[in-house]
């Protein structure tokens, strides 16, 4: 590969690099059905985060949907962004002082979601979250980021979180599961 491109391993201390991470990620779902994987999705006041477990597909299916099996799933929503104009609320409070209403909002939401994400996160440590040998985010910026593994978040520091090798859309249950 291009000096700009990076090797992907899978995992595993002693595995092969691949060139690229569609072959990295076959070689992973390729350890056999039955394992559990998280998958958390944080992005422009839109969350999402499943437990899925892999299972073997039917014979005549074609779909990658068809090889999970979903065992737990949650979206949040929250209103942080400003409309038209782009970027978090808290970005814009960064800039100048902001009064408004919908400001005010904004920042409120922006709370909620980050207490409402560190709760289930923490609810799912000592059940989904243990369970999974993989946990694959994507928490692009800082302020998501720091939903996921800021001060005294559960996913902090944990060797089997792997970043999504894949661009993603609005997260959802159906972008979760692709």
């Amino acid at each position: 590969p291009p000096a700009s491109q990076g090797k992907y391993n899978d995992g595993e201390h002693n595995s092969t690099l691949s060139d690229t991470p569609l072959d990295a990620l076959a070689a992973i779902a390729h350890r056999g059905p039955g394992q559990i994987w998280a998958v958390i999705l944080c992005r422009g006041g839109h969350f999402a985060a499943a437990v899925l477990k892999l299972i073997s597909p039917p014979p005549s299916s074609r779909r990658a949907e068809d090889c999970v099996q979903v065992v737990a799933h949650r979206c949040i929503h929250r209103y942080v962004t400003r409309r038209k104009a782009g970027g978090r609320q808290s970005v814009a409070d960064a800039a100048k002082s902001i009064k408004s209403a919908g400001s005010s909002i904004r920042r409120h939401n922006e709370a909620m979601l980050a207490r409402e994400v560190q709760e289930l996160l923490a609810s799912w440590q000592c059940t989904h979250l243990k369970t999974a040998s993989l946990i694959w985010t994507h928490a692009p910026g800082p302020a998501n980021a720091a939903l996921l593994f800021g001060k005294g978040a559960p996913l902090r520091g944990d060797a089997r979180t792997r970043g999504v090798p894949l661009s993603t859309a609005r997260p959802t249950l159906a972008e979760a599961t692709r």
